[in-house]
């Protein structure tokens, strides 16, 4: 059984992965950002390993079921997700985990927008480990990576809660489309090519879709016959006083990403959880916890009152 993958350039990256997520796990840290940028590093790592004769690094970092299955590789289901089959497949990947991402995180937090993120990753692998030796579609020892899975996972979860959103698609050239249809032609284009082509893990990728329009359905739903002018705007200025630790100091950023520029139906009911939030955490100068009420909050000891309704213009 092998501690540490073979190679020394296999064994720098490993360790990069490991920092890498160390620091994405850091409060604060734009998640889907910061996993973007652990990617483009791998694969620099990776280019410069191939200049020195290195070789490629996927035998030892991508996934393969037989050396799982028989106690070896113990990292391979996560180094796998920031290793790409060349340029072509890291670009497609970011694009998609660098538009839906961030909204994503936007909505429902940096934990959940992780916990999305890597279930559909590993669910990618198990489904290419179960049919590695179940089928003849995959054989046991056939490498898959990159974080495609993951990033289905994250597209689904998205466009399944806000469908009206906007999400850019790369054809010959860029179409702005309504994020259910993006997901649409995304899974159609998949479907048809796990019955074609062998040579790319496309079940895995829809095992990320599958686990992404599970966590969909555990989101918060958003009633579609509440238009926004309904909720007052929120104004994250007037909460920031009271963010005195580093979670509600996040929620302040939640709450003022959500409410600036020109908010949507959803934007604004997520705004409004998130101050629900806020006030569940933040406490009063005196020490006392918050009780909400519409758009002003009180102290328990009735010494403080915050009303964070944005003035009308």
């Amino acid at each position: 059984m092998a501690l540490l993958p073979v190679g020394w350039v296999p064994k720098l990256e490993l360790l990069v992965i490991a920092a890498g997520l160390a620091y994405v796990l850091r409060p604060a840290v734009p998640k889907a950002y910061a996993l973007g940028i652990l990617m483009l590093a791998v694969y620099a790592l990776d280019v410069v390993g191939g200049l020195l004769g290195q070789g490629s690094v996927t035998p030892e970092l991508g996934f393969r079921a037989d050396r799982l299955l028989h106690g070896d590789a113990w990292w391979t289901p996560v180094t796998a997700m920031f290793v790409h089959a060349g340029l072509a497949h890291l670009v497609g990947n970011l694009f998609i985990l660098l538009t839906a991402g961030p909204a994503l995180e936007d909505r429902v937090g940096e934990r959940k927008f992780l916990v999305i993120f890597f279930a559909a990753g590993l669910a990618g692998f198990a489904a290419h480990a179960i049919l590695a030796y179940t089928t003849t579609i995959v054989t046991p020892g056939e490498l898959a990576v990159g974080a495609s899975g993951a990033i289905f996972g994250v597209l689904t979860a998205f466009a399944l809660r806000h469908p009206r959103e906007r999400l850019p698609l790369i054809m010959l050239f860029v179409l702005w489309l309504p994020a259910i249809a993006v997901l649409g032609i995304y899974l159609v284009y998949n479907v048809a090519l796990m019955f074609l082509d062998s040579g790319v893990a496309w079940w895995g990728h829809f095992a990320g879709f599958l686990v992404g329009m599970a966590f969909a359905y555990t989101l918060p739903r958003v009633d579609p016959r509440s238009p926004v002018g309904r909720r007052p705007r929120v104004d994250a200025e007037k909460l920031a006083p009271y963010a005195t630790t580093p979670e509600t100091r996040r929620i302040v950023e939640q709450v003022r990403t959500l409410s600036t520029g020109t908010p949507t139906k959803d934007d604004a009911v997520f705004a409004d959880a998130w101050v629900d939030r806020f006030f569940s955490k933040a406490t009063c100068p005196q020490g006392h916890a918050f009780t909400r009420s519409g758009t002003h909050a009180t102290c328990s000891g009735g010494e403080t009152t915050v009303e964070f309704a944005r003035a009308a213009k």
